[in-house]
């Protein structure tokens, strides 16, 4: 499974049959992952043809701006909801801070930033 989510989702669907034996998990599994695969793969075979002739509507431009304004409302109250069980320690808040502008100001691969997280966690633990 690529990525957390999709993992979560298989999971899950285990989790849901695990009443059912071995086979219902197994089957619970499938539902799970063909269920977080399929929007988008249906958006991207079906839908992306239509896409250009899609973003000419008025409804459909508002809809995405709409959808822009809520996702990023959404990564903001997640960074509120991890930073919240932390201690507001001198240190926390320059690192938040520091990670702030870095990601603001420069192109920093994500990688490097794990790494920088797992080598400050491990340095300042």
């Amino acid at each position: 499974m690529p990525g957390p989510n999709f993992s979560f989702a298989s999971y899950v669907g285990t989790l849901a049959m695990r009443e059912h034996g071995l086979g219902g998990q197994l089957l619970g599994a499938l539902v799970g992952a063909v269920g977080i695969f399929m929007p988008g793969t249906l958006l991207i075979f079906f839908l992306i043809r239509f896409w250009d002739q899609l973003k000419q509507y008025r409804i459909v431009k508002a809809s995405l701006e709409g959808i822009n304004a809520v996702s990023a409302g959404l990564v903001v109250a997640a960074t509120f909801l991890l930073y919240h069980p932390l201690p507001d320690t001198p240190i926390n808040l320059a690192l938040v801070a520091a990670t702030f502008l870095l990601l603001l100001w420069e192109k920093v691969p994500s990688y490097v930033m794990v790494l920088a997280a797992l080598l400050a966690g491990a340095v300042l633990a």
